[in-house]
């Protein structure tokens, strides 16, 4: 992903995930290097051009989640229509990009109002928008969020109840690995819980926050391999560091797919 690439240009990041020998891209699609909005987005054609011109495709996009109005527990008739919009033309920024998933999160609630209305008000948004995926072929891969981000789907209790609730045939779930790390929980349990409907993972070290690269936490990342291997996962593990790395974000992929690439021949 590139959003520790927010301090430099899009080509830097294609090229530096070039020099790191990766050829599967999820597109965070953040200032500056993709605008989104309810109205409008970047034309995706030259994003497509550029990576296919470096032997790169996108086969996943990020909306963010992180501004109050474009998250879909956000409040009011207007404003939920408003981030519906936004999330709906993330999906035409996937399916322009013949990717398979967007990733998304049930947004968050107001700390002093009941976080099943809130929750309520996610589902409902939630549901629109993968009307518009089941259309376009994009599933919309939920995951959690940790407990300083969101006050609503937290755990995987939460999760297999909020999965249950939308019921949509275009809403999986995907397991972001630092989310399930505060929440205490392993990439096993995911998979006990949801099987084949796992199919995206944002796949980082922790300690047990922070999205990390891998050994700046305490993660049992060997373990976590074998786990995706046992429970034969056909999805991508995108790599989601965080704002740490922002700073430098080259030598920090370039440690990263290092030590990956070291675990796995090990």
């Amino acid at each position: 992903m590139n959003q520790h690439y927010r301090r430099y240009s899009f080509e830097e990041y294609l090229d530096s995930m070039l020099s790191c020998g990766i050829e599967s891209l999820e597109l965070w699609c953040g200032a500056p290097h993709f605008m989104l909005d309810p109205k409008n987005f970047s034309d995706p054609k030259p994003y497509e051009r550029m990576a296919r011109e470096r032997g790169m495709r996108f086969v996943s996009v990020c909306a963010p989640s992180m501004m109050w109005q474009y998250q879909f527990g956000v409040e009011g008739r207007e404003r939920q229509k408003k981030a519906v919009a936004y999330y709906q033309n993330g999906i035409r920024v996937a399916a322009a990009l013949g990717c398979k998933i967007m990733s998304i999160n049930a947004g968050w609630g107001y700390r002093d109002e009941p976080a099943n209305e809130s929750m309520k008000r996610s589902a409902e948004a939630i549901l629109k928008a993968a009307d518009l995926a089941e259309r376009e072929g994009v599933t919309l891969a939920l995951e959690t969020l940790q407990p300083t981000e969101s006050n609503m789907v937290l755990t995987l209790k939460d999760a297999r109840a909020f999965y249950k609730k939308l019921n949509h045939p275009a809403v999986k779930m995907m397991i972001d690995t630092v989310a399930a790390g505060v929440a205490g929980e392993t990439v096993e349990d995911w998979f006990l819980a949801f099987g084949k409907d796992l199919v995206h993972c944002h796949f980082v070290d922790g300690s047990p926050s922070g999205h990390k690269v891998f050994g700046d936490g305490n993660y049992p990342v060997v373990s976590m391999l074998h786990t995706f291997e046992r429970f034969d996962y056909q999805g991508f593990l995108t790599m989601e560091l965080g704002g740490s790395y922002i700073n430098d974000p080259f030598s920090a992929d370039k440690r990263n797919t290092e030590g990956l690439r070291k675990l796995i021949a090990n």
